[in-house]
């Protein structure tokens, strides 16, 4: 890679995978210059395939999410624009596996491929053991034994290729993502809403995520005020005051 577009670029590793995360440092000319969003999603595929050999990353299973335009010459630097895929098998989604691809805007030049998907699915088995019903039951189920509590709501089951962490490796899992809830109507109870991953081979359960969080904020805002109550004007003195229920409008204000 060095050879064909510079020696200044890098490679960060994850050694997890043992494919770089993060490739930057220089800048790697396109094979045309892109004219408008369409040419820049193109240009950005291609270089994703270009690059595979150092993310793992195929272009083939990739699924275009979004492009933003990055107006940086107006902090002194030069317009940037930023392609982002999303990794899919056989429709299939990669969980929290995208590729997002940086070039100038000006010449479509590759500044950096960043990578958080899995390398090596192509042949990933994508068909589940269990049905969606299936799922919904092992849900409520769950939540059940978790809250104490039956489920009244479920979400539609989504399948999903799940990025299973351990200490020295990240593995593809197939599963189902299901969402159960209970008390979301009602005036005097907490509201209750897990996120269970289940293998869509086992139907072992794999992980839960409680999808509401609570805050229990307290504080005290300050504020920068002007003293007295005369016209303001460039020397008028200003000190540090408590601002007194904050957001809440006050209808004695003048």
């Amino acid at each position: 890679w060095r050879a064909e577009h510079g020696a200044s670029w890098e490679i960060e590793v994850d050694p997890k995978i043992g494919f770089g995360e993060l490739v930057y440092g220089s800048a790697a000319l396109p094979a045309s210059r892109p004219e408008n969003d369409a040419g820049f999603v193109e240009t950005a595929l291609a270089f994703v395939q270009a690059s595979q050999a150092l993310h793992g990353i195929s272009a083939s299973r990739l699924v275009f999410d979004r492009i933003v335009f990055l107006p940086l010459s107006l902090i002194d630097s030069t317009d940037k624009t930023t392609v982002r895929f999303a990794q899919e098998i056989d429709g299939v989604p990669v969980e929290g596996g995208y590729v997002n691809v940086l070039m100038d805007t000006a010449e479509g030049s590759l500044l950096s491929v960043q990578c958080t998907g899995l390398p090596g699915l192509e042949a990933f088995d994508t068909q589940s053991s269990i049905t969606a019903e299936a799922v919904s039951a092992l849900a409520g189920e769950q939540l059940l034994l978790d809250a104490g509590i039956p489920v009244e709501k479920i979400s539609p089951p989504e399948l999903v290729i799940a990025q299973i962490e351990a200490e020295t490796s990240r593995t593809p899992l197939l599963t189902w993502r299901v969402q159960a809830s209970a008390h979301l109507d009602a005036a005097k109870l907490a509201p209750v809403s897990i996120i269970y991953s289940f293998d869509a081979k086992s139907g072992e359960l794999i992980r839960s995520m409680d999808a509401i969080k609570h805050y229990d904020v307290s504080g005290t805002v300050q504020s920068m005020v002007t003293v007295g109550t005369q016209a303001l004007h460039g020397g008028s003195a200003e000190e540090i005051k408590p601002m007194e229920r904050p957001g809440v409008p006050n209808p004695d204000a003048k």
